[in-house]
């Protein structure tokens, strides 16, 4: 069921971290029942250890909290603005320091990956002109009533407000002239840390 979608997630990441550490499992879940035990057991196993990077795309408190619960790397969307993804950041961090030591090992854990429009032009009136109209358009249909019921409230911009490029220019994006966008990565850099 669609209602239980993050329920269904988060005993799914159970499972897999389960698997990964031991190579076998039984679980008996809501949403999940599974045996391999006795002579099966998962392949291949990763040379890493003790499992690949694992990360997980969250935005919202809860998603975010079992991301840092289960020791996973955090991906970041990049429709919040830079003032929120520093509440993310730091949320994440602060939530990591109650994950349990056995989900710890993950390589990912404690890296933060943010995912950002990014446009250089010569000027910042230039990388308006060439990027405006379809960045806008994009984000609009992105979050439009049936495209976008799925992330539930992630970012700022799905409360139904008008989408402005200059406001997004100012809070979200990496868009502008080579200064101007240096500028922004060392700000969006002191923000989250």
């Amino acid at each position: 069921p669609f209602d239980e979608r993050r329920d269904i997630q988060e005993e799914a990441l159970e499972i897999v971290l389960n698997a990964l550490h031991s190579r076998r499992i039984k679980h008996h879940g809501k949403y999940f029942n599974l045996d391999v035990s006795g002579d099966y057991e998962i392949f291949p196993a990763s040379l890493q250890t003790p499992h690949v990077p694992l990360y997980l795309a969250a935005g919202t408190d809860r998603s975010i909290g079992v991301a840092a619960h289960h020791g996973c790397g955090l991906m970041l969307s990049t429709l919040p603005a830079f003032d929120r993804v520093a509440i993310q950041t730091e949320f994440y961090r602060t939530a990591l320091n109650d994950a349990p030591e056995k989900w710890r090992g993950n390589p990912a854990c404690g890296h933060i990956d943010q995912a950002r429009w990014v446009y250089v032009a010569e000027s910042d009136a230039k990388a308006k002109e060439d990027s405006a109209a379809g960045l806008v358009h994009h984000i609009k249909n992105f979050m439009a009533k049936n495209a976008a019921g799925y992330l539930g409230a992630v970012s700022e911009k799905d409360q139904g407000g008008e989408l402005d490029y200059d406001e997004l220019a100012e809070t979200t994006l990496l868009h502008g002239s080579p200064d101007t966008v240096i500028r922004r990565l060392q700000q969006l850099q002191e923000m989250t840390g």
